[in-house]
């Protein structure tokens, strides 16, 4: 009886960072966005993009966090860079 106890904590636990995180990135994505150091454009990049560019949930990098730059490529001039985003609406 206690094992299970334990197992439906550990499941509750799971779900309430899971949510935590998913409002976390909802709120980066709509109050943030992105400028290109080459052409000056301001540009967001789509939702699932913006949850894999950086690579932590691939395994590409090792050092990349959510909070630091994203690899992202300019709408405009198609320019690759790892940007940090920028806080307001473009």
């Amino acid at each position: 009886m206690a094992g299970v106890l334990v197992m439906s904590l550990k499941f509750i636990l799971i779900g309430i960072i899971l949510i935590v995180f998913v409002i976390f990135i909802a709120i980066r994505f709509i109050a943030y966005h992105f400028e290109c150091p080459n052409c000056d454009e301001h540009f967001h990049i789509g939702l699932l993009q913006y949850l894999f560019a950086s690579g932590v949930f691939l395994g590409k990098r090792k050092n990349t966090t959510l909070f630091g730059p994203i690899e992202v490529t300019c709408p405009k001039c198609e320019a690759v860079n790892r940007l940090m985003p920028k806080k307001g609406k473009n």
